[in-house]
Formats: C-alpha cells, sequence, structure tokens
C-alpha cells in the first residue's frame, strides 16, 4: 500500500489498535478472537478502489445448510456481501478511494472484521481466520 490510501489505513490501524500487515489489516477482538482483514487495491473502469475481504471458512466445507445459512444472512447486510474469493467464502466490500477517508476505511474494516468473525463462529464453529 503506498500513497494516501495508505496513511487512511495507518489512521486508522493506530486509532483503533488494529495490526497493519503487508496483505491487509488484523483485527483483535476483546474476546480473543481476531480476524484478517484483506486489502487489495485495484483500478475499474479508470478509478481507483479497495477491495477488503475476510475469510469465514473454506468453501468446500459449505454443505446446503451452511449455504443457506450465509445466503440468508447476506440478505440482511447493511453493505458487502458473502462472496466465493478464492475457494474460500468470504465477507467482501468494496470502496472507490477518492471518495474514502480514514473513518470509512475503519468502518469497513471494522463491519467486515466483526461480521466475518460471527459468521465462522456460526457457520463453521472456529476461529481460524
Amino acid at each position: 500500500m503506498q500513497g494516501p490510501f495508505a496513511e487512511m489505513c495507518r489512521e486508522a490501524c493506530a486509532r483503533h489498535n488494529w495490526e497493519l500487515l503487508p496483505t491487509g489489516v488484523l483485527v483483535h477482538f476483546g474476546d480473543g478472537r481476531s480476524q484478517l482483514v484483506r486489502v487489495e487495491v485495484f483500478e475499474f473502469q479508470l478509478e481507483e478502489l479497495v477491495r477488503f475481504s475476510s475469510t469465514i471458512g473454506s468453501s468446500e466445507e459449505l454443505s446446503r445448510e451452511r449455504l443457506l445459512i450465509a445466503l440468508r444472512a447476506n440478505a440482511e447486510l447493511a453493505h458487502g456481501g458473502l462472496a466465493i474469493l478464492d475457494g474460500e467464502l468470504c465477507m467482501v466490500d468494496t470502496l472507490l478511494i477518492e471518495a474514502a477517508d480514514s473513518q470509512a476505511v475503519a468502518a469497513s474494516i471494522e463491519y467486515l472484521a466483526r461480521s466475518a468473525d460471527e459468521y465462522e463462529r456460526v457457520i463453521y464453529g472456529t476461529d481460524n481466520h
């Protein structure tokens, strides 16, 4: 990460005591659980965007019941969504960097981390991500 967006991430991490890693942000929760939110900057139609993603669990372990739980949960999300990314069930969100500030970045990271962690706990019963 470079430039103004990297600074937004540094500010968000410093304000919330999160760990900024080369691939994303590690969010620690008070109950000993944690969640990694990956950060990917990319360009789409000449706009620079950032995609945040946080793994919930392996898509290969999605039984019909787990898939239905995930799809029902997806319909109730405030923003972002559940998706299959690189063989994993993930929470994802995308922001237009030009319109973002450190508060929007922090809000997206926190929402994804908390939601992904809760779905990981409910759907898979683990804390691996």
